[in-house]
């Protein structure tokens, strides 16, 4: 248990270094929080895969049931 705590110490340590770092470096409303230390917009990120697309229900889900079917023909053995 103690290395999974210190691990996570260590991460908000970081988290925290880096925070104050992007915020050290930026000046001005127009830079938006991601600019870097001489005050110049930094480069556009990499995109992300792009999102599920298309019908994500399962078959049958979608909508009321219809009406009940037309009984079938009796047996020999029907009442």
């Amino acid at each position: 248990m103690m290395v999974h705590s210190g691990t996570l110490v260590l991460l908000v340590a970081v988290s925290c270094t880096i925070f104050r770092t992007e915020a050290k470096g930026c000046s001005g409303s127009s830079c938006g929080g991601k600019c870097d230390c001489s005050g110049v917009k930094g480069e556009k990120g990499e995109r992300g895969f792009p999102g599920l697309q298309g019908n994500m229900g399962f078959p049958g889900m979608q909508g009321n049931e219809g009406p009940a079917g037309p009984m079938g023909p009796k047996g020999e053995y029907g009442e």
